[in-house]
């Protein structure tokens, strides 16, 4: 998204192979960017970069290789999380 400024920092996690994500954003991200109408943001990775054009389409689905599916993400158990979901619900 135009405008937009952060930065990420991943960190491998030894007992389990995953990873732990660090998201530093630095400007541009503003409530008409929120999901939720409390003005949430739901953060997550995607398996495929976004294409040509910005189109998010290519992005494919989210990075969940231990298919745990769309559930809800609950922080007190994060092996129900997809790997991808940064945000704490899915």
């Amino acid at each position: 998204m135009n405008g937009i400024e952060a930065n990420f920092m991943f960190a491998p996690l030894a007992n389990n192979g995953g990873a732990q994500v660090w998201v530093e954003v630095k400007s541009g991200l503003t409530k008409k960017f929120a999901v939720s109408p409390t003005g949430g943001f739901e953060y997550h990775i995607h398996v495929k970069p976004v294409g040509p054009n910005n189109d998010c389409m290519a992005t494919g689905g989210h990075l969940d290789p231990t298919n745990v599916g769309a559930v809800k993400c609950l922080p007190a158990q994060p092996e129900k999380c997809q790997e991808g979901d940064l945000s704490g619900s899915s």
